[in-house]
């Protein structure tokens, strides 16, 4: 069977997949905000995209039986783009604690802009330590 490559690697990182969240932010000149264990991280690019969230949020409330609390803000991009800082507690109210994959996960189903998703994946499977983060302007 021939092998057909579709995509050449690039020479360079574009997408900073090797170096830490702090070291990738600066180099972008921004802040990285990484998920603490129990939240989950939604980047929103379009009103479209934050209504098909807000359906997902709403399934994955009913089904997991967990209490979500939410924090939301322009991204560096602007309007209509957000980011959106989930909070998920047990029905204990507990903090849920999610594993990496876990986060990736749930972040691509809620809705979740799924270039950062699949490049959060790859830097999972890279070994990055904080494969998902949120880039901000610095205070």
């Amino acid at each position: 069977m021939k092998k057909i490559c579709i995509h050449k690697m690039a020479e360079e990182d574009p997408y900073s997949l090797d170096l830490s969240a702090e070291e990738a932010a600066e180099k972008e000149g921004f802040l990285a905000v990484i998920p603490k264990e129990h939240q989950l991280q939604i980047d929103i690019d379009t009103l479209e995209a934050h209504s098909v969230f807000e359906s997902r949020l709403m399934e994955y409330i009913e089904h997991s039986q967990c209490s979500v609390t939410r924090e939301e803000h322009l991204s560096k991009s602007g309007f209509p783009h957000k980011h959106i800082t989930l909070s998920v507690y047990n029905r204990d109210g507990s903090a849920h604690i999610f594993g990496e994959f876990e986060r990736i996960c749930l972040q691509a189903v809620l809705g979740s802009d799924i270039v950062r998703e699949t490049l959060a994946t790859w830097r999972l499977l890279r070994g990055s330590t904080n494969p998902s983060r949120f880039f901000e302007p610095k205070p």
